[in-house]
C-alpha cells in the first residue's frame, strides 16, 4: 500500500522540493568555504528561484496537490529567506573584522529582521492571495534584489539600508501588480544567463537582473493604481 504522505505529492510539489533543496545546498556550500564558494552558492539560490517560478507553471499544466501551498511556502522560506540571509551575512562578515561588536550584533539583528519579515510575508501569502495583485513586495523579488546587490558588493552600510527597505516592503500593505508573463520570462531568462555565464558577461546580466527587479519594486505599485 502506498504511503499516504507520498500519495499526496504531485509533479509541482517535486519542483517545490527542488527549490528547498537548492537553497539548503547553497547554505551547506557557504558553510564549507564562504570565500571560495560564494559564486556556487549564489548559483544554487538562483536555481531555487527558477524552481520557485516553475512549480506554479507545472501546477497549472498538470494539477494542484493538497500540500502545494504549504510546500511552496516552506521551500520559499528556505531559499528566499534563510539561504539568502545566510549568503548576505557570510559575504559581509569578513568586512566586519575591524568593526565593533555592536556593529556585528546590529548586522545580525538586521539580517534576522529580514528573515522574520520573509516568514510573515510567505505565511500570509495564501490567506491574503488575490487574482490581481500581491500585498507587499513578493519574497522572491526581494531576494533577487538583495542577492544581486550583495554579489555586486555594494558598500556595507548601503546593504543595511537595502535589507531594511526590502523587509518593510515585504510586510507592507502596498499592492504590487502581478507581473505579466513576458516580464516573468525575461526575469527567468536573465537568471538563467547569470547561471551559465561566469565571465565579464556575468556582471552585465546581474546588473540587468537587478535593474529589472528594482523597476518592478518601484513601478509595480504605480502600475496597479493605473490599471
Amino acid at each position: 500500500m502506498q504511503h499516504p504522505m507520498i500519495k499526496l505529492i504531485v509533479p509541482a510539489d517535486i519542483i517545490s522540493m527542488l527549490n528547498a533543496l537548492f537553497g539548503f545546498i547553497a547554505i551547506l556550500i557557504l558553510s564549507i568555504n564562504p570565500t571560495l564558494a560564494y559564486r556556487l552558492s549564489f548559483t544554487f539560490i538562483l536555481l531555487a528561484l527558477l524552481a520557485d517560478g516553475l512549480d506554479g507553471i507545472v501546477a497549472r499544466k498538470t494539477r494542484k496537490g493538497e500540500m502545494g501551498p504549504y510546500l511552496e511556502s516552506m521551500a520559499d522560506l528556505t531559499s528566499t529567506g534563510i539561504a539568502t540571509g545566510f549568503f548576505v551575512f557570510h559575504i559581509y562578515y569578513n568586512q566586519l573584522s575591524n568593526q565593533s561588536i555592536f556593529v556585528l550584533l546590529s548586522f545580525i539583528g538586521v539580517v534576522s529582521f529580514y528573515l522574520i519579515c520573509s516568514i510573515i510575508r510567505l505565511a500570509a501569502f495564501h490567506p491574503l492571495k488575490t487574482t490581481d495583485y500581491f500585498m507587499g513586495l513578493p519574497a522572491p523579488a526581494a531576494a533577487i534584489i538583495l542577492l544581486t546587490c550583495t554579489y555586486l558588493n555594494i558598500p556595507f552600510f548601503y546593504c543595511i539600508f537595502v535589507i531594511l527597505l526590502l523587509s518593510f516592503l515585504m510586510i507592507s500593505t502596498i499592492h504590487y501588480l502581478k507581473p505579466p508573463n513576458k516580464l516573468s520570462i525575461i526575469s527567468a531568462s536573465l537568471i538563467f544567463l547569470v547561471i551559465i555565464f561566469d565571465t565579464v558577461f556575468d556582471s552585465i546580466f546581474i546588473w540587468l537582473l537587478l535593474v529589472l527587479s528594482l523597476l518592478y519594486m518601484f513601478i509595480g505599485p504605480i502600475a496597479f493604481r493605473h490599471k
